[in-house]
């Protein structure tokens, strides 16, 4: 009887380990679809910079490079499928994280930089914002501890440098530090808001 017992016990335990094994073989199948997915998120790539396209307005959002670009040009029209699209925005989280990236150069046309759409890029240097962009979300630039200076066209409506910082145009409110900068920094007296995390990681210089 015991031996019996012995023997029920050891089938069963096999077609649990079946089970689990098919199990697991499932979960890895399902895991490895959304990773795909999650990689493939774009509609176009062209020059390595990965695009979402709005087929009805003709219009494109830049939301990422290929792994080892270290630098890129986001220009101001693309050709796909046949049609032009206008290069207008940069999602956010667009370039979150990439340890690669170490200058950018945004067209003209683009009016949109999304929230954490530059977070932890820390070997960006330089930071050029042209005169079109009217809109920098949240955080845009957080982590990127390599920036020296933020360039702004002097023509914006939005946006002003000044000592290598972003400010809103008025100069109200500081959005972010030039992160790598030794030495004093000086906050203008028209400035009444810092914005959160503008000073984040800012432990080279002394503001004044």
């Amino acid at each position: 009887a015991g031996s019996v017992f012995v023997s029920t016990i050891t089938t069963h335990l096999n077609q649990l380990l079946i089970l689990l094994s098919t199990s697991m073989k499932r979960i890895s199948f399902i895991l490895f679809l959304l990773l795909s997915l999650c990689v493939r998120a774009y509609d176009i790539k062209v020059d390595d910079i990965h695009y979402n396209l709005n087929y009805e307005q003709h219009l494109a959002t830049v939301c990422g490079c290929g792994g080892w670009v270290s630098g890129i040009s986001i220009p101001e029209y693309i050709e796909a499928y046949g049609q032009t699209f206008a290069v207008t925005a940069i999602a956010d989280s667009a370039f979150m994280k990439n340890g690669f990236l170490q200058g950018v150069d945004i067209a003209p046309s683009v009016t949109y930089i999304g929230k954490c759409a530059f977070r932890d890029c820390n070997r960006l240097a330089t930071i050029p914002i042209p005169a079109s962009v009217t809109f920098i979300g949240d955080m845009a630039f957080r982590g990127c501890t390599a920036i020296l200076e933020f360039v702004v066209d002097e023509k914006s409506t939005a946006y002003t440098s000044y000592e290598g910082a972003l400010y809103d145009k008025r100069m109200t409110t500081l959005l972010n530090c030039p992160i790598n900068r030794y030495g004093e920094f000086h906050v203008p007296e028209t400035v009444v808001t810092i914005a959160p995390y503008a000073c984040y990681k800012c432990s080279k210089f002394g503001m004044v």
